[in-house]
């Protein structure tokens, strides 16, 4: 019973072996030596990537693979000074030291209501090579009190390369709508070509300066400096404000009464010395008619009689 046990267990053994074997050496499963592996052309360069492994998420993509990162980036600062004026001139100086310039720049040193409040704004905005921005904002800094201070960037890597593709494009096909225009042709064909020429120059033109553009905000930084005093910089009362706006309301008032008064007062002045003396001379009249005694040959007044009896 052993014996029979073990020949037909060695026999399953050898079952399975040769079933693995046959399995392994099958034609339909064993490539050709050859062949290229699935992916992979036959040049035997990976056409793509290894099954089974995922592509990374910034080579999404293969003509961003290698291409340097374009960044733009900007900043502003809300600096507190004393001197707004004075401030803006030293923020200019350091905008020359470090290659730049002014941009945009807007100070006013008083509100529209006429008290120094947040309507009084006053801003530069500054041009600095991208690479000193961070010195821009340190040495900005250092010119006042900074209050808030804020930075962005963004990437445009993605619109530049894809820029740069369509403009690499529409420059091969104008050069061949350029050589179309040299060959002989119909004159409907040729103007036909010129026409579609002309689009795509058009075009090209317009890449090429949103080309430009990203370019520049890539190479240069702006930096926005609000300017305000130690008033404008403290919290909002609104007992303070309500005081400061009917103090300077009240002084308006007066403001326009004396303008008021300044205006009537030459008009007041010319009827003075007209008016003054003409009453003068009216009143010295009066006094000197009433002063007359009347003249003896003249009958005496029944009423004057009358009226000198009834006082006696």
């Amino acid at each position: 019973m052993s014996t029979t046990t073990r020949l037909l267990a060695a026999l399953a053994a050898s079952a399975i072996l040769l079933t693995g074997c046959g399995t392994a050496e099958s034609p339909s499963m064993v490539e050709p030596a050859g062949a290229p592996a699935p992916g992979q052309p036959a040049g035997g360069v990976a056409d793509g990537p290894v099954r089974g492994e995922s592509k990374p998420a910034d080579q999404a993509e293969p003509y961003q693979t290698g291409v340097q990162r374009q960044i733009a980036r900007s900043a502003s600062l809300t600096l507190v000074v004393d001197d707004v004026q004075a401030s803006a001139e030293r923020v200019r100086a350091l905008a020359a030291a470090l290659d730049g310039w002014v941009s945009e720049e807007s100070l006013a040193l008083t509100g529209a209501d006429g008290i120094r409040g947040p309507v009084a704004g006053s801003w530069i905005t500054l041009s600095v090579p991208a690479s000193r921005l961070d010195d821009a904002i340190a040495r900005v800094g250092e010119l006042g009190t900074v209050r808030d201070r804020q930075a962005s960037a963004q990437d445009v890597t993605d619109v530049v390369v894809d820029l740069d593709a369509r403009i690499t494009s529409l420059e091969a096909s104008v050069k061949r709508l350029q050589e179309l225009v040299g060959r002989s042709g119909s004159v409907a064909d040729i103007a036909a070509v010129e026409r579609e020429l002309a689009t795509r120059q058009a075009d090209l033109e317009a890449m090429k300066s949103q080309r430009l553009y990203y370019a520049g905000i890539v190479e240069r930084s702006s930096l926005t400096i609000t300017l305000i005093t130690p008033t404008q910089s403290s919290s909002t009362n609104p007992i303070q404000t309500g005081w400061s706006r009917g103090w300077a309301a009240f002084l308006e008032s007066v403001s326009i009464l004396i303008t008021v008064v300044a205006a009537i007062l030459p008009f007041a002045l010319f009827a003075a010395l007209v008016l003054v003396p003409l009453l003068l001379w009216r009143r010295a009249r009066r006094a000197k008619a009433a002063d007359v005694p009347p003249r003896t040959g003249d009958a005496p007044d029944p009423r004057e009689e009358g009226a000198a009896a009834s006082r006696e």
